[in-house]
């Protein structure tokens, strides 16, 4: 069975993230925004992760990324210790951590669309 997206979710089918350019706000060290990573990858998207933590702090997370070699790493880009505006005004979609508060997130506030792990992955039925 096909997975469909809530009405009000930027993508309406699993196939309409082939090729747009998602932004993971939080790499993180416990696997969440590892996963993100993996699924869009997977589903073909360019995938830009932002994290406040620098690489140092996030090695291991990296480390697990790069040496995974299904996936497609030249379309994965990371931008860690900071965050930039336009990394998040030129995203077709937002993906934030459920951490992440939406009010006064200036960064939040220039995303075309924001969606959650939780909205965007596919459960089983």
């Amino acid at each position: 069975m096909a997975h469909s997206y809530p009405a009000d979710c930027i993508f309406k089918s699993i196939e309409d993230i082939k090729d747009k350019h998602i932004t993971i706000m939080g790499l993180g060290l416990n696997g969440g925004g590892e996963a993100a990573v993996r699924f869009f990858l997977k589903k073909g998207a360019y995938v830009l992760v932002t994290d406040k933590k620098t690489q140092a702090q996030l090695q291991s997370t990296v480390d697990a990324l790069e040496n995974d070699a299904s996936l497609d790493k030249s379309r994965l880009s990371y931008r860690l210790g900071e965050h930039r505006i336009e990394d998040f005004a030129n995203a077709d979609c937002v993906i934030k951590n459920p951490a992440v508060k939406y009010d006064g997130n200036e960064y939040l506030a220039v995303a075309k669309a924001i969606e959650s792990d939780l909205s965007i992955f596919p459960c089983s039925r």
